[in-house]
């Protein structure tokens, strides 16, 4: 792997499996941080997702670059650190 992810710049929200490999966590880690409220969601129904603008806040990206595994503030979220 390139260690550069897809640009997800153009969608405004995220699903779980999208988050997971932008922040290089489990699913089900993800899945853990969405409920107990450590990452922000938007819930439309049944369906649950991340705001792409929210986790780039979050991770401090500001600017068009692609999110990267590489922010140093991944290891706030999950619970362990690297």
């Amino acid at each position: 792997m390139s260690g550069r992810l897809p640009d997800f710049s153009d969608k405004p929200v995220l699903t779980a499996p999208e988050v997971a490999q932008i922040l290089g966590l489990s699913l089900r880690s993800v899945r853990s941080a969405m409920a107990n409220g450590d990452l922000p969601v938007v819930r439309v129904g049944g369906r649950v997702w991340v705001p792409t603008a929210a986790l780039r806040r979050l991770l401090g990206v500001d600017g068009p670059e692609e999110l990267s595994p590489a922010s140093p503030d991944l290891r706030l979220i999950g619970g362990r650190g690297s």
